[in-house]
Order: C-alpha cells, then sequence, then structure tokens
C-alpha cells in the first residue's frame, strides 16, 4: 500500500516516526497526565492529613497535558483556589460550606471578565489572611470591589516572587513554575452555559456526553483586568482551565502531534517575523486546533493524513488572523487577539503563514527545535528518543520528592511548631532541642502524626484510584515515623522493641517504596539484639535489590533526583500497571532518620545529626537546610552497611568482609546516581575503623569531605579516628 500514497502522505507518516523518536506517543503522553493527577490526589491527600483545606492546587498546561517535548521548553502552570473563598455566580447560588468570605460576580461581560462585589466585608474575621483582604478592596457604585493586585500565594516559599501577568514566577535550574491563585465560582455564568451549549449544535466534536462532562467542570476567576478602561484595576478574568484540561484529554495522537506542529511553527516562524513576537501564542495555536477539530470528524484524523489537517489548522489561524478575532472556544465573544494587530504584523503574518502552507510540508525541514529538521532528513536519532524517555521519568521522580518532602515537611513542623522562629535565626537550635528534651518531642511528634493517620483514614477514596493509592502511600509512611520514633524510648528504655511499635512498622511496610520501612525494622531489630529476624528481613530485602538496576533512587530532602538511566531501565519502570505499584517495586527512597528517632538508628548514622556542629549557622529559609539535622543514606548502601554490622556480630568473617566490600562499590552508586554519598563514605570509614584500617577509614573521610565540605559528619569522624589512633599508640607502648 506504500507504493500508493501521496507525497504529502508520505511525509506525514515520516513526521510521525519523528514524534515517535521524541516520545510524542499515547503512552508517554497518558503517562503524563497520570503523573499531574497524582500530583494534584498527592497534595490533597497532604492537605486532609494536615487538616489545611485552605487551598486546592490543579496542573493545567502543555506540561501537565503531554502537548510539549524537550526542546519547546514549557511552562508548568499551577492554580491554587482558594477553598475560603468563593465567588457566587448567580444570587440563589448555594453558599460552599468551606467558604469563609463570600463575593458576588457582577458586570460579567461576554469577554470573560466581571467584578467581585463584597458580600462578607460586614462580618468580622480572626484568619490573619482573611483580615488583608479589607485593604484590597476598592468602593466603586457604593459597593466594595476587590482590586485583582490581591494575592493569594503571597511571598510562596519565603521568596520574593516575579510577577507575569495575572502569574507568580519561580524559576528553578531545569524548569519554570507558573502560579496562579484564583477563586472558586460556584457555577458558570449563565450566558456561557447557553452559548456554549447553542454552538454544540454546528460542531461535529466535543461529542454530547463530554459536553456534560465540561458543562459540570469547575470554573474560577483569577486575578486578571482587560487592561482598559476606568475599573482594570478590580476586574478578574473568568477562566475554564478544568473544561479545556477535558478537552486536550480528548484528543487522540494525531490531534496532539498536530498541536505541536503548530507551537513548532509559532516559535520557529511566526514569532520571527518582525515585531510578532509572542502575537500568536501558545493558547491561540490550542483555540485554532479547538475549532478546527470541532468541524471535522475525529475518525477523519488519520496519522498518514497529518499535513493535510496541519493545513487545514494552518487555514483557519490564517482566517482568524486576517479578520483579526480569534473566538474563544468556550467564550466566543472574547477574542484573543484583541489590541495585538496591526496593519504591519497582520501582513507579516499572513505572509509567513502562506508561505508555510504552499510548501506542502516541507517548511517543517527547517524547524531546529528538538532537531526535528535532523530527524526528518535522516527517520533516526535514538539520542533524541532516548532523552526525551528520561524527561518523562525525571518528570515522575519530582513527583516521588513530593512524598518524601511533604513528609519531611511534616515531621519537622510537627516537632515543634512553636520554636520555628528561633529554628530559621539559628539552625543549630533544632539539634540542641532535641538533645534537650527528647521524650516530649518523640511524644508530640508521635501524638501528631497519629491525628494525621486518623485524618487520611477518614477520607473517602472510593471513586478516585490515585487518591487511593497516595492515601495508602502516605499512610505507611507516616506510620513507620510513628513506629520508628516509639522503638526509640523502646530501646532506651528496655533495649528492647514492644509490640505496639513492631505493629506500626509492619503497618508501614504494607504499601511504601522498596525497602526504606523494612530497613529501618531491620536496624531497630539489630539494635534490640534479635539478630535471626534482623537475617531473615536482611535476606528478604536483598532479593528485593537483586536487580537493583530497575530500581530508580531517589532523594528527597534536597529534592534531587537521578538524570540518567539506560534506556531499559526506564521501560522497566513505566510499563508497571498502577502508580502504588511502581512506588512499591521501583522507587528507593534515602532512608531518613530525624532527630526523634535516634535511639532506632545506628550510632555509626547518629553522627549524622549533628554534620552542622562545626559549620557557621546559615541564614537561610529553614526548611532548605532541615536536612542537616537528619541522618539520610540511600537504601542499597544502608543494607550492605546493615549486612556487615550483623555478620560481624555473628562472627562470620567471610559474609562481613563480603559486605563491606559491596559497600565500598563505588562504580555501582555512580551508575546509580545515589546521593548523600557523603554520608555513605562516613560508614564505610566507620566499618574500615572496626576493622582496625585507620588510615584507609581517614582517607574515606577525606573523600567524604571533597564532596559536602559544608556540612559533614566528617569532621567529627576525623577527630574521633586521630583520637583512636593515638590511644592506640599509647597502648602499644608509643609515649608523647
Amino acid at each position: 500500500m506504500a507504493h500508493n500514497l501521496t507525497k504529502s502522505q508520505r511525509l506525514s507518516l515520516k513526521i510521525n516516526r519523528a514524534f515517535d523518536q521524541l516520545s510524542v506517543n499515547e503512552e508517554t503522553i497518558r503517562y503524563r497526565r497520570s503523573c499531574f493527577l497524582h500530583i494534584e490526589c498527592n497534595e490533597l491527600a497532604f492537605k486532609y492529613a494536615n487538616d489545611d483545606l485552605r487551598s486546592e492546587g490543579f496542573y493545567f498546561g502543555s506540561q501537565s497535558e503531554g502537548t510539549t517535548t524537550e526542546g519547546l521548553h514549557s511552562d508548568l502552570d499551577c492554580v491554587v483556589l482558594s477553598l475560603k473563598i468563593n465567588v457566587r455566580t448567580h444570587p440563589e447560588d448555594p453558599i460552599p460550606k468551606h467558604s469563609l468570605y463570600n463575593f458576588e460576580m457582577e458586570n460579567f461581560t461576554e469577554q470573560g471578565y466581571c467584578l467581585l462585589r463584597d458580600t462578607s466585608f460586614h462580618m468580622g474575621h480572626n484568619d490573619p489572611f482573611l483580615r488583608r483582604i479589607k485593604d484590597f478592596l476598592r468602593p466603586h457604585s457604593s459597593h466594595m470591589y476587590l482590586k485583582n493586585s490581591f494575592q493569594f500565594l503571597d511571598n510562596w516559599h519565603g521568596e520574593i516572587p516575579k510577577k507575569e501577568g495575572p502569574a507568580i514566577l519561580f524559576k528553578t535550574k531545569n524548569e519554570s513554575i507558573n502560579f496562579l491563585d484564583g477563586f472558586a465560582c460556584t457555577s458558570w455564568p449563565l450566558i456561557v452555559k447557553t452559548t456554549f451549549v447553542r454552538n454544540q449544535t454546528d460542531r461535529l466534536w466535543p461529542s454530547d456526553h463530554l459536553l456534560q462532562d465540561i458543562l459540570q467542570s469547575r470554573c474560577f476567576v483569577v486575578p486578571k483586568g482587560s487592561d482598559i478602561g476606568p475599573n482594570s484595576d478590580i476586574e478578574w478574568r473568568l477562566s475554564f482551565s478544568c473544561g479545556e484540561r477535558l478537552l486536550m484529554f480528548d484528543l487522540n495522537i494525531v490531534h496532539i502531534r498536530c498541536y505541536i506542529l503548530l507551537k513548532y511553527i509559532k516559535t520557529e516562524f511566526l514569532d520571527c517575523v518582525p515585531n510578532c513576537k509572542g502575537i500568536v501564542s501558545s493558547y491561540i495555536c490550542k483555540n485554532v486546533l479547538f475549532h478546527t477539530l470541532s468541524q471535522s470528524l475525529d475518525s477523519n484524523w488519520l496519522e498518514e493524513d497529518l499535513l493535510e489537517h496541519l493545513n487545514r489548522c494552518l487555514q483557519t489561524m490564517y482566517q482568524f488572523i486576517e479578520d483579526g478575532n480569534c473566538p474563544h472556544f468556550i467564550m466566543p465573544k472574547n477574542n484573543l487577539l484583541a489590541n495585538k494587530l496591526d496593519e504591519n504584523n497582520r501582513f507579516g503574518l499572513l505572509a509567513e503563514l502562506q508561505r508555510i502552507i504552499t510548501s506542502d510540508g516541507l517548511a517543517l525541514c527547517e524547524v531546529k527545535i528538538d532537531e526535528f529538521d535532523a530527524l526528518l532528513k535522516s527517520n533516526y536519532l535514538a539520542r533524541k528518543y532516548y532523552y526525551a524517555t528520561v524527561t518523562q521519568l525525571n518528570l515522575f521522580y519530582d513527583i516521588i520528592s513530593h512524598f518524601g518532602w511533604n513528609l519531611l515537611q511534616t515531621v519537622c513542623y510537627s516537632s515543634f511548631k512553636v520554636l520555628l522562629s528561633l529554628c530559621r535565626e539559628d539552625p543549630t537550635f533544632y539539634s540542641y532541642l532535641c538533645d534537650s528534651i527528647q521524650v516530649d518531642l518523640c511524644e508530640i511528634l508521635k501524638e501528631t502524626i497519629i491525628e494525621k493517620i486518623y485524618r487520611l483514614c477518614s477520607i473517602n477514596t472510593s471513586s478516585n484510584q490515585r487518591l487511593t493509592d497516595s492515601v495508602k502511600i502516605l499512610l505507611c509512611m507516616h506510620s513507620t515515623i510513628v513506629g520508628s520514633c516509639q522503638a526509640s524510648g523502646d530501646i532506651k528504655t528496655d533495649s528492647c522493641l514492644s509490640y505496639e511499635s513492631f505493629q506500626w512498622l509492619l503497618l508501614g511496610m504494607q504499601s511504601t517504596d522498596v525497602a526504606s520501612a523494612h530497613l529501618k525494622l531491620a536496624s531497630i531489630l539489630l539494635l534490640s539484639g534479635d539478630l535471626e529476624c534482623t537475617d531473615i528481613l536482611l535476606k528478604d530485602i536483598c532479593k528485593k535489590f537483586n536487580n537493583a538496576a530497575s530500581i530508580a533512587h531517589a532523594c528527597q530532602c534536597k529534592r534531587l533526583s537521578l538524570k540518567k538511566r539506560n534506556i531499559e531501565e526506564i521501560e522497566t519502570i513505566l510499563n508497571k500497571q498502577t502508580f502504588a505499584e511502581i512506588f512499591r517495586e521501583n522507587i528507593a527512597f534515602c532512608v531518613v532518620y530525624v532527630p526523634e528517632e535516634i535511639y532506632s538508628c545506628p550510632k555509626e548514622l547518629q553522627y549524622e545529626m549533628n554534620r552542622g556542629a562545626f559549620s557557621e549557622p546559615q541564614q537561610e529559609y529553614f526548611m532548605r537546610i532541615c536536612w542537616v539535622h537528619f541522618a539520610s543514606v540511600p537504601q542499597l548502601p544502608f543494607m550492605y552497611f546493615m549486612q556487615y554490622k550483623l555478620y560481624k556480630k555473628l562472627g562470620m568473617k567471610l559474609q562481613s568482609d563480603q559486605a563491606l566490600k559491596n559497600l565500598n562499590n563505588f562504580e555501582l552508586y555512580r551508575h546509580l546516581e545515589l546521593q548523600h554519598l557523603d554520608t555513605v563514605m562516613n560508614l564505610i570509614g566507620q566499618c574500615l575503623e572496626q576493622e582496625g584500617r585507620y588510615n584507609e577509614a581517614l582517607k574515606m573521610y577525606y573523600r567524604s569531605l571533597q564532596i559536602e565540605p559544608e556540612y559533614n559528619a566528617a569532621k567529627i569522624l576525623i577527630c574521633c579516628n586521630l583520637f583512636a589512633q593515638i590511644e592506640q599508640l599509647k597502648r602499644d607502648g608509643h609515649g608523647f
């Protein structure tokens, strides 16, 4: 059949093969979407656990839709809706039960802007956040209206935010995140709903079922005025991002590849027309696709016809620019090109679009983004496929880090909230505090975490499998913390493990990562003297690590993740059926001990909790350096370390030597790109000291300092090593 294809169809298939190399395929897109939905459920579960339902977060845009590539550098859009503040679209709409402050939507225009009239100003509130609202109210027409300069996400993470339009922009080394705050509306404005339904009679898409889902989705207002007119400072823009996400999730792979091609053309060609950069946005490209798709049957969008459909989209865009009007798909009276075009840039854009349309797809061979031109010419570029797939895995690691990072925040804040201000001023104060009133802190932490567990157990997750997975994982992680803290008190008092602590630890092992809970239990059993059970448990853990290459080692305390893995390893991880299964079989967090668990922790790791003793206190945001007071070690080397300790106690020389040899396998650690290698080297050094090899241990401590020169327990261990060598010399009769 290939010889019957037209030139356009052959080029279309070549474009599809290029996208396959860039991992723009159904599996990867489905995976990316699932990842971001898991992030939302994870954060919601943490809010339930912390009894903090002030807001709810959503992730929109190309990253969460799976409609981007590495070369497009798409931002991540995070919308946070305040659950304390609601906007009543119609006066008869019921007030949500969580609402503490209400606004009435007024002066709604078909362009999607409205005013928020205050209806709660006469009420008194003790919440400082709500009291701030009165400073952002402006009188207008005998009523008070909220100004759009009000920010719900003020001073996120203690940093000074940068505003870009209505969003707060945060940039990290690898990505840009737009945080957009908003208020949920009780319902869709009637005029929008009526218009959207009426327009559906002339459309072939979306389907009636999808239409009903969209109409039931949430809408919200965001702090953005129309930029013109006397009331632009109190205007708010209506957003239907939830409904648009449903539309995007209904697209097939050909639709999505067509959308990415539109973004390629926008970035590579239209933005390079003089004085036209930014006139055509990715959001305009999305609406162009919606309008084009609404006039065609989904079954007609075949891979071999990709170029034909792309040209139809470009012709739709050409018509919109020629008319100076790109109608919003849900609110057609909202012109997305309003105040953007003049005769000069209109002519330039139309000329460039005409050139691309008449090129019959050959213009795409000029696209340098993602080396797309090279992919079209060579048909194969394995390196791009590798890096694109690794990008997907890194995204999953970021999701995994949410669990560990948020749990560490929970533990740290739960310990003693009232003393956080002192800890910010002097990071060493936290360690001092834990040494001074260890028992009190342990009880406070344990009771607080148990409260969170009860709240998690009360969540109804029957209709949301992702939320079920998140809650199950969090329950186990919290249970491990409770069990370990209680075991710490057991070992300090009675040198044994109580039945209650054991049950908490068993619960923590049910649905957690590969072996962090198992290794904590093994450590506690070893410290309590139960060598037989320790041996059985370590052998079971060893089986889990038999195929260590398929396990992704993630570090939660510094929020670092792996950047390189073999393609076969990536596919092994991504081929799992559920998120909980991936987590349990392929994700290995560092084993982390907080100061309240100090007696559950091997003596060799206890030094790590004092790693900041020889460092100058840093005036830095507390949660960013709280890891200094924790003992964190990757699971694989910690397993070898536990084997060494066990076999040495059992007097099994050959086995303990082999465990020490495995522990010293840095080539494997580099391949797995493990974090906290400074801690691993410190453990190796202490094992070498126990073998009487003091000089080798000293070299290991110096290597550790090269990795982490500031906060490092090696500074203490070097002193201990030198002191031990001096004492050894004295015992050998070498006086000083």
